[in-house]
């Protein structure tokens, strides 16, 4: 009964427990990041929104739709790591309880006997240090030990306090993350929906760009004027390009020895071709590449990253400069791992991409056979 009422005083002491565990740094900075991706999507859909409103299919409309998916995707991703995170904070927190129980056992256990002892001496160890002491000094150590003694109770008490409280926190924290994990779990759930509605929206446009022939059109006259916009670009960034010291005809040198970008196998080779999306007959500046889902892309030769953003036709597009008029440019990427100015040796992994590698090599502006670069297949 001692016990049970000394256990509720100490619940009712308030005292500090330390700061934040780097644990829950890291799952309130994946959660920041969590709230920036669905504000981009939220954006984006909104974007969609209004583009859907128009009658005709346009690339800018598949562009939207392609960076839905692309960034819903990684919200994903980013999810499932919230959620394995919450997991470990569970299994830490657990473990740790348990170790605060164990404590508060072996101290209950110790402040059981001090009680009785309390209850049952604590009026004669005064009396008995008095009368039975045989002279002063004496007596004053015995009044010294009692002292500490007394100290020593209060100390297991704080010590109680402490652990208590401790406990309490870690059982309030334990609620937090269930909760928190059920919310991320229906989360993912509702964006794994979301993504299939998406993909299959996009299946449903390029269905009706592969068999009305209108939009086919109207999607090549697009896709044209798209490509014009990036020869264009290349052209900018011929004209204010730094030179790249030690990179002078290193294509040149290795023509027909360069590294594959990406392991796979070429479904669309330089020329007229029908593009592997769209199904519209265009003149491919490059080459397309089948691949595994998730394939790295690595850099052929090394340069400079000159552009690292979406364009429309190319999706996720990746330039390198690497020198002396010649350019590198991986379209259609799924990530995008570099950043505009990083230096890049050869070899060098730039993205990952899911369906097809859009891989050009360009000479002075120019678009020329990849094939005739790369080393043989």
């Amino acid at each position: 009964m001692k016990i049970k009422l000394l256990t509720a005083i100490l619940l009712s002491v308030g005292i500090g427990l330390g700061a934040q565990s780097p644990l829950e740094d890291s799952i309130q900075l994946f959660q920041r990041q969590l709230d920036s991706i669905q504000n981009k999507l939220d954006k984006i859909s909104a974007h969609l929104g209004e583009l859907a409103q128009r009658e005709t299919v346009t690339l800018t409309q598949l562009d939207a739709l392609q960076k839905k998916i692309a960034v819903t995707q990684e919200l994903l991703k980013r999810l499932t790591a919230q959620i394995e995170l919450r997991n470990r904070e569970i299994s830490e927190i657990t473990t740790q309880l348990l170790e605060i129980n164990k404590q508060i056992q072996q101290r209950q256990e110790l402040l059981k006997k001090r009680v009785f002892a309390i209850y049952k001496y604590s009026r004669v160890f005064p009396l008995q240090a008095l009368l039975t002491s045989k002279n002063i000094p004496e007596l004053y150590r015995r009044a010294l030990n009692l002292r500490l003694i007394s100290r020593q109770d209060k100390k297991l008490i704080f010590e109680m306090a402490t652990l208590i409280k401790q406990a309490e926190q870690k059982r309030q924290s334990l609620l937090v993350a269930r909760s928190d994990i059920e919310r991320l779990q229906r989360e993912t759930q509702e964006k794994q929906v979301a993504l299939e509605s998406a993909r299959n929206e996009e299946t449903v446009i390029l269905k009706r760009i592969r068999q009305e022939k209108e939009t086919n059109k109207r999607i090549e006259q697009e896709l044209k004027t798209s490509r014009d916009k990036l020869q264009q670009l290349i052209t900018d960034l011929l004209s204010r390009r730094a030179r790249i010291s030690g990179n002078e005809n290193y294509i040149e040198q290795n023509k027909g020895k360069l590294i594959w970008p990406v392991s796979g196998t070429v479904i669309a080779r330089f020329g007229s071709q029908t593009h592997p999306r769209y199904r519209t007959k265009t003149n491919n500046p490059g080459i397309d590449i089948k691949v595994r889902p998730g394939a790295s892309v690595q850099v052929v030769a090394p340069g400079k990253v000159v552009y690292a953003d979406r364009f429309i036709g190319y999706g996720n597009l990746i330039i390198v400069d690497h020198g002396v008029g010649y350019y590198t440019l991986y379209g259609n990427l799924t990530t995008i791992s570099t950043i505009v100015n990083a230096e890049l040796s050869t070899g060098t992994s730039i993205g990952t991409v899911d369906d097809y590698l859009h891989f050009e090599i360009r000479k002075e502006g120019q678009p020329v056979n990849p094939l005739e670069y790369l080393a043989p297949e």
